[in-house]
């Protein structure tokens, strides 16, 4: 199965046209926004009109409606009133092709005890929400899986195998950052993916992983995974940050004390190293000095990535892995040493 990427577009109106027009231009033959998700409670209105016109029927594209399990978790909304607002909403709005459920996602410093209060939430809540759709949006319904532990996960899948749904997600990825608003691949969730992955292709139901890219996605080469999302691709550039396929994000406005810079010599190394060129990073001195430009560049990183995952190009990954500006740790799980 081809592994696709669905890029999150909850921005604002002229972000969303900027990012449509500046990809339209710059003449790559891709299409990122064949898959689209969108969090319709915090998105402005223009913005999912935008989506819904020009991209879903002028273009065909396939959308996912996030159910805002993330804002609730960063605490810009009670996850009780999150569930009124959510049914309002899906039940005034059924052209999107698939609805996540509401989900309340555990964080890394979450003690057992919330952790477990979370993934009860999220199973109970999923269920009467599912109960109170209608026939029609039920078998596009997507349920969340989260927990810590394996009897949270199989809680989950049990739960909803009975509600029969043709799609999950996963989403209790290891959080890290300020308000632990970043996910990142430990060994716990990739062990958890390779179940859940196992356990879609049993019952024929594609997984969808939240809020994951970059080098992690190598981890999910032999497995069944249909889709993930991340809006790194879109927040690194707000910071001074780019990546390029399988390597970890750089500074090119001068790093800090906690994250590494490149030089522009290491930039043109890393183009060459992956094979990467793109309309967006032409000029080192460009790239830096503007925000747009670092998040279309990353944009095309990403489907670049996808793109060798898909054609199984593992020794062209083994070889950018196997190299001292980039990340190693998934190399390391997959392969068990490096050529240092």
């Amino acid at each position: 199965m081809a592994l696709k990427f669905v890029v999150p577009l909850t921005v604002k109106p002229y972000e969303l046209r900027r990012i449509i027009h500046l990809w339209d231009e710059s003449g790559d033959s891709r299409n990122p926004f064949e898959r689209v998700l969108v969090t319709p409670c915090f998105c402005s209105p223009t913005s999912v009109s935008l989506i819904r016109e020009e991209l879903r029927e002028r273009r065909g594209s396939i959308i996912l409606f996030d159910s805002g399990g993330y804002q609730a978790q960063q605490g810009r909304i009670t996850y009780e009133k999150l569930y009124g607002r959510l049914l309002a909403y899906y039940l005034d709005n059924q052209w999107a092709d698939w609805y996540v459920l509401p989900d309340h996602a555990p964080i890394s410093i979450d003690d057992p005890e919330a952790v477990e209060h979370k993934v009860r939430d999220t199973v109970t809540v999923a269920r009467l929400f599912y109960s109170e759709l209608p026939p029609s949006i039920r078998e596009r319904a997507l349920p969340v899986v989260q927990g810590h532990t394996p009897k949270q996960i199989q809680w989950c899948l049990d739960s909803y195998e009975a509600l029969g749904v043709r799609r999950v997600g996963f989403g209790s990825f290891s959080t890290t950052g300020a308000l632990n608003s970043i996910n990142f691949l430990s060994k716990r969730s990739e062990e958890f993916i390779q179940w859940i992955s196992g356990w879609s292709q049993m019952h024929d139901s594609a997984l969808h992983l939240f809020g994951i890219s970059g080098p992690d996605l190598f981890a999910f080469r032999d497995l069944d995974i249909d889709s993930c999302d991340s809006m790194n691709w879109y927040k690194a550039a707000n910071f001074g940050k780019i990546f390029f396929p399988f390597v970890r994000a750089y500074s090119v406005t001068g790093g800090s004390a906690k994250l590494r810079g490149i030089s522009e010599d290491e930039f043109y190394y890393l183009k060459d190293l992956t094979g990467h060129d793109c309309r967006f990073c032409q000029s080192f001195e460009d790239l830096a000095g503007s925000y747009w430009l670092r998040r279309m560049h990353n944009l095309t990183c990403v489907l670049d990535a996808i793109e060798m995952l898909n054609r199984g190009e593992e020794e062209r990954i083994r070889s950018i892995f196997d190299n001292g500006l980039v990340k190693k740790s998934i190399f390391r799980r997959k392969y068990g040493h490096y050529h240092d």
